[in-house]
């Protein structure tokens, strides 16, 4: 009776295990990326904004550039910058521009960039 408990607590340990793992795997690999994030209905060439704004590239790894864009307030001098990353399929031509109307209005500057394979970057 003690060596069938003994099986039964490590068969049990070992599918705990492997449950956790899996679920790790798929979180944190880029095998869930096509699944997850989608890219919210357009695909954009161009990066066009009714806001004040600046683009930058960034080389991340060979043949790989981050798009980022820091939109800019009004006003000739800004009172800080807030860093956004707004992931979850959310890219720089969705509404998420909308959410930084009134930072800028109070004078900060927001700059936003976008995932691997995503929107401008690639």
């Amino acid at each position: 009776m003690k060596k069938f408990l003994k099986i039964i607590k490590w068969l049990t340990i070992t599918i705990f295990t492997l449950i956790v793992l899996s679920i790790l795997y798929f979180r944190f690999s880029r095998f869930s990326d096509k699944m997850i994030y989608q890219m919210n209905g357009i695909d954009y060439i161009e990066f066009k904004s009714e806001l004040n704004y600046e683009e930058f590239y960034f080389d991340v790894d060979n043949d790989v550039k981050l798009h980022g864009v820091l939109f800019k307030p009004d006003s000739v001098t800004s009172i800080g910058t807030i860093f956004h990353y707004s992931g979850k399929g959310m890219h720089l031509m969705s509404s998420v521009q909308e959410s930084y109307k009134p930072l800028l209005k109070k004078g900060f500057q927001v700059f936003c960039f976008e995932r691997r394979n995503f929107g401008k970057s690639n």
